[in-house]
């Protein structure tokens, strides 16, 4: 990561008056600068005409002016290359913080967004921290006192959004947890709870955002598109999606995995104890995966 300005220990003066310089009002000291030059030539003008010696602190002074305005004329051409980037888009699930590093030699760049009912930024150790409040998209911008820019979208999604698949990616594995007292009859019941997830694998979920209707398609083992109409709760502070269909209610606590997939976790303890009490069964947990494609 980036230094914090430019002094260096035991470094040259031009590098500990770079470091200052990028904290004060450019455009102001640019006036003053090329003023301060202006002065230095007339005098340097005014002693050659009258044959007197120049000073040798007037030298010195003109020197440094000049330095300070080549420096700083370099500095604002390679301004852009001090605020890098990672990636141009950042996905955030709704209601979820996240922070974006960024390579840069500024100590306070400027920080604007253009819907703040969206998300909120803020720069703090090399770092852009994001906060959400709904979805949608909007643009970050970070600039130095030379005015570059530099920008990147964050998109903001929700279970609310677009059409999510049942599948399986990678780690992301249905799968049935239960613990009882009885193991036989715990592994058949994890082998029955396991092919009912494998057979719901394909089936897709549309939550409707403005009415909480929700619509669930399914493809049964005859091949058949099966249908289902109902209506959905999400509570996104508690993280809980209820949904209502075919005379069935199922609750699931919903765990974001970055942006376009979710894992949803299954409590059936209780509900399986009723139905087997001589079980000993202390959980029953299914766990099984929402996924999106990354079309936005």
């Amino acid at each position: 990561m980036a230094a914090k300005g430019n002094f260096v220990a035991g470094g040259s003066m031009w590098f500990r008056f770079g470091s200052m310089w990028r904290n004060r009002d450019v455009l102001q000291i640019y006036r003053r600068l090329y003023v301060l030059i202006a002065k230095c030539l007339l005098n340097l003008l005014h002693n050659r005409k009258n044959k007197k010696t120049i000073p040798m602190k007037l030298k010195l002074a003109f020197i440094l002016l000049l330095a300070i305005s080549i420096y700083s004329c370099g500095d604002s051409e390679s301004a852009k290359d001090n605020i890098e980037i990672p990636s141009k888009k950042v996905y955030i699930w709704e209601g979820e913080n996240s922070v974006v590093e960024i390579k840069t030699t500024l100590s306070s760049p400027t920080l604007k967004i253009d819907d703040t009912d969206i998300a909120q930024v803020e720069f703090k150790d090399n770092s852009i921290h994001i906060s959400t409040f709904k979805t949608g998209s909007t643009t970050v911008y970070i600039s130095d006192l030379l005015h570059n820019e530099a920008s990147f979208s964050v998109i903001v999604g929700s279970i609310q959004q677009g059409i999510w698949e049942e599948k399986q990616i990678g780690i992301y594995q249905s799968d049935v947890e239960i613990l009882a007292e009885n193991q036989n009859a715990a592994l058949e019941l994890k082998a029955t709870l396991k092919e009912g997830l494998i057979n719901q694998l394909g089936s897709t979920y549309t939550f409707d955002e403005n009415d909480n209707n929700l619509e669930i398609m399914h493809i049964d083992k005859d091949n058949n598109v099966v249908k289902y109409i109902g209506t959905y709760e999400y509570d996104k502070i508690k993280s809980i999606l209820v949904l209502n269909y075919n005379d069935i209610t199922e609750l699931f606590t919903l765990y974001p995995i970055e942006y376009h997939g979710v894992r949803l976790e299954q409590d059936l303890t209780e509900l399986y104890k009723l139905i087997y009490p001589n079980y000993g069964i202390s959980k029953v947990l299914t766990t099984r995966y929402l996924i999106k494609p990354k079309n936005l």
